[in-house]
């Protein structure tokens, strides 16, 4: 593998022709919009390769392909900000080498950091210096990111918000069937798999499914083994036919998710799910990523104990706290 600045330079001098009077019709219309939703995309692709790897079950040279679309869509990018005089590929790539630099004097400097420890003190006063000057820039360009969830227009080429509800006080499941609810009203399509819910045809336990089967617009999928006994006490732990009942959820959910024919999809009680033993982690983010790869869908996810990977991946996290309840 040689270094990347010939490659780099001709790929730079590519999307300049491609660009050009002369080039590409296709690439000569294409805006800073469709820059922005192609480079999502792709993020989402590299993302999905990364954890797959991760997992020990990904191809190398798929990740190296996935990385090569990012790249050009990044240069494609800058070549676009280059003809708006804003900036080109030199500017870029000067900024990240101060950058780095910048933030390792203890490599480049005569700062001392001998541990992982030592260098994120290190990083985070570095940081504190530079973030008064840049805290009011970010926080325009959060005003101007934010988005309401379930907005009453969404442009159909839209990516789809992951939203968590969370915590241990009570309300999570009550968000989720108000965004249903709201979806329903926006005449959008609405996929609700609800995890150790399940519904044996005769007991319901749950009574807001009475009037979700009466609704139209709105598919409803429990999973789950009845958990009451006959004597009135509840069933706890996993066994294996939980288990499988879970498992099948997660097809549901995948199904749901891929088929591109919702506008809303409810995982309730997936992180419960995962609590309890029934399925991993690994599951759920997998779902996400899969949801990264068709992202029609608003996806919500609700249950207890959200894990910090989780929470880093949603976009918008409730966390619902028990103040006071009256049991």
């Amino acid at each position: 593998m040689g270094g990347p600045g010939r490659h780099l330079d001709r790929l730079d001098s590519i999307f300049a022709k491609l660009r050009a009077p002369g080039g590409c019709p296709w690439d000569r219309e294409r805006t800073l919009a469709d820059l922005g939703k192609y480079l999502g995309e792709e993020c989402d692709e590299v993302r999905a390769d990364v954890r797959r790897l991760a997992r020990g079950k990904g191809d190398p040279q798929a990740l190296r392909e996935e990385c090569g679309d990012l790249l050009c869509n990044l240069v494609f990018l800058v070549r676009i900000a280059g003809e708006r005089g804003w900036f080109d590929l030199e500017d870029v790539a000067r900024g990240a080498c101060e950058k780095i630099v910048r933030r390792h004097p203890h490599v480049f400097g005569e700062a001392k950091a001998e541990t992982p420890e030592e260098v994120e003190v290190l990083w985070r006063r570095i940081k504190a210096g530079g973030r008064a000057g840049r805290a009011g820039a970010r926080a325009r360009r959060r005003r101007v990111r934010a988005a309401p969830a379930l907005p009453p227009e969404l442009d159909p080429s839209a990516r789809g918000r992951v939203q968590v509800y969370t915590g241990s006080g009570k309300g999570k499941t009550t968000c989720a069937l108000g965004l249903c609810l709201r979806a329903l009203g926006h005449g959008w399509r609405v996929a609700l798999v609800q995890f150790d819910k399940g519904f044996d045809g005769k007991n319901e336990h749950y009574a807001e499914r009475r009037t979700l089967r009466r609704l139209e617009g709105v598919d409803l999928f429990p999973t789950g083994c009845e958990r009451m006994n006959p004597d009135g006490t509840f069933r706890f732990g996993a066994e294996p036919r939980d288990i499988a009942e879970a498992r099948r959820g997660l097809g549901l959910a995948e199904e749901a998710i891929r088929s591109g024919k919702y506008r809303l999809v409810i995982l309730d009680e997936a992180l419960s799910a995962v609590m309890v033993g029934l399925f991993g982690r690994e599951e759920v983010m997998g779902l996400l990523d899969l949801h990264g790869l068709h992202p029609a869908a608003e996806l919500v996810l609700t249950g207890l104990n959200a894990w910090p990977g989780l929470v880093e991946r949603a976009d918008l996290v409730t966390e619902m706290r028990k103040v006071k309840h009256y049991y």
